[in-house]
């Protein structure tokens, strides 16, 4: 019996197929544009679905995107500038931080290659390259607070004018994969809506960060006197208590931003960006940012 409503099982799901679905099913995907290459059947949104696949992936445990955000640096140009002055500045820095051949970085970031090396956004260009000798993640971000003027020195590369923001990302040729999960990151935040006009209005190195850092495993602190967090001014920070899972990332004083240790004697005014488990930052989140601290903070700016 088992054996038998089994068959019957699969032979009216055979005649199912064959006398109903079969002329309905659409096959659409990754898989069959390949095949459709050599055929008549290409699917012109395959970009489209591989990025949205990777996008719902997201990162991987141990994919470095938050440290690389927090070590990249940021160039912020106030008056006009070109395309040349961007990029030389850009290579220079990848030679001094990775130790390449300058000559060599700007190849790879115009080279033409299947995955394309320049992905274009409305106001945005991210550039990206991978070498042999790098042996961590780097990044580096150009605002330019007027549209940057000039054209790319090679390739016939077409996006919309007015650019206005350019991010660089180099990894290493041995973990493409994680190459690929960071930079899709990257693009899923420059996706945001009027991503563009937040940025430019961004002055502070630090803010630029923790808007692309922005997600529920951060928590941004400003010392103020009179507040719960005052207890910190003038103590080391291997000092203060603070959950073990969590790690402050960095310091902004006085307009400028730098990587704590454990030494750092924390004074007022300070802003700390503090990462660590979504539970331990609701915690300090719940104990520090109240409305007290958001009134100060406006009274301050006005």
């Amino acid at each position: 019996m088992p054996v038998l409503f089994t068959s019957g099982i699969i032979l009216i799901g055979l005649l199912w197929y064959h006398f109903y679905s079969k002329g309905k099913v659409k096959r659409e995907g990754a898989i069959f544009h390949w095949f459709a290459l050599l055929g008549r059947h290409q699917y012109d949104e395959l970009e489209n679905e591989l990025m949205t696949i990777l996008k719902e992936k997201g990162l991987r445990e141990g994919d470095p995107f938050d440290e690389t955000v927090i070590t990249s640096k940021i160039k912020i140009f106030k008056k006009p500038t070109d395309f040349d002055k961007v990029l030389n500045k850009v290579s220079d820095y990848f030679c001094k931080e990775l130790d390449l051949n300058k000559e060599g970085v700007l190849h790879k970031f115009f080279q033409s290659v299947p995955d394309e090396s320049i992905i274009t956004l409305p106001g945005i260009l991210v550039f990206h390259a991978k070498f042999k000798s790098v042996s961590h993640p780097s990044m580096k971000i150009v605002i330019s607070k007027k549209p940057i003027e000039g054209t790319l020195p090679s390739g016939d590369y077409e996006f919309k004018k007015p650019i206005q923001i350019c991010a660089f990302l180099i990894n290493s040729d041995e973990n493409p994969k994680q190459q690929l999960r960071m930079l899709s990151r990257l693009l899923d935040i420059f996706e945001r809506e009027k991503i563009v006009k937040t940025l430019l209005k961004m002055d502070s190195h630090r803010e630029i960060k923790e808007f692309l850092l922005q997600n529920e495993r951060f928590v941004s602190i400003k010392l103020l006197e009179g507040t719960p967090q005052d207890t910190m001014i003038g103590k080391q920070l291997k000092d203060i208590q603070l959950p073990k899972d969590v790690l402050v990332a960095l310091v902004e004083r006085n307009d400028k931003t730098f990587t704590p240790n454990g030494s750092t004697v924390l004074v007022t005014d300070d802003v700390l960006t503090i990462l660590g488990e979504t539970k331990s930052i609701a915690k300090l989140y719940k104990e520090y940012m109240s409305y007290e601290i958001d009134k100060l903070d406006t009274e301050e700016t006005s």
